[in-house]
C-alpha cells in the first residue's frame, strides 16, 4: 500500500529519487494499493482542481482494498493493543496499518508512525520516513 505521506512527497517538485522511483516501480509492476481513508488523506489536502482531478485519476486506477466491519474492529483493536503498549496512533493509521494486515500488504510510507506501530504488531513497513528519505 502506497501511504498518503507517499503521495505528499511525490507531489513536490522535487520528490526524494529513492521515494519516487519505488513507488513508480510498484505502481508499473501493478503491486500498489489504497484505500479509502488514504484517498480521502490526498485528496483533501489537494491544492486545486487540477491535482484534485490528477490524483484521483492516478489513485483509482491502482487496486482498492475496502473497509469492510472487519477492519474497523481490526483497527480499534490494533488501537487498543498500542495504548497498552504506551503506543498512541491516530485513526486513519491504524486503519491503513489494518487494512494491510488484513491482506498481508507492506506499508510504503514516509511516516515514522507506520515505523512505531510496526515495531508493536505484526505490520510490514518499507519506511521512507525523514530519517531514511
Amino acid at each position: 500500500m502506497l501511504d498518503t505521506t507517499v503521495w505528499v512527497y511525490l507531489n513536490r517538485r522535487d520528490p526524494p529519487e529513492r521515494l519516487a522511483s519505488r513507488a513508480k516501480q510498484l505502481i508499473a509492476a501493478n503491486l500498489a494499493a489504497f484505500n479509502q481513508v488514504i484517498r480521502a488523506e490526498i485528496l483533501v489536502g489537494c491544492r486545486d482542481d487540477r491535482e484534485y482531478w490528477t490524483n484521483n485519476s492516478q489513485i483509482s486506477a491502482l487496486r482498492e482494498l475496502p473497509l469492510h466491519r472487519p477492519i474497523w474492529d481490526a483497527a480499534i483493536g490494533l488501537g487498543f493493543a498500542l495504548r497498552r503498549k504506551g503506543v498512541t496512533a491516530r485513526l486513519p493509521d491504524l486503519l491503513i496499518a489494518a487494512s494491510a494486515l488484513e491482506r498481508d500488504a507492506i506499508v510504503v510510507h514516509a511516516d515514522s508512525d507506520f515505523d512505531n506501530i510496526a515495531k508493536h504488531s505484526d505490520l510490514r513497513v518499507e519506511s521512507y520516513a525523514e530519517s531514511s528519505v
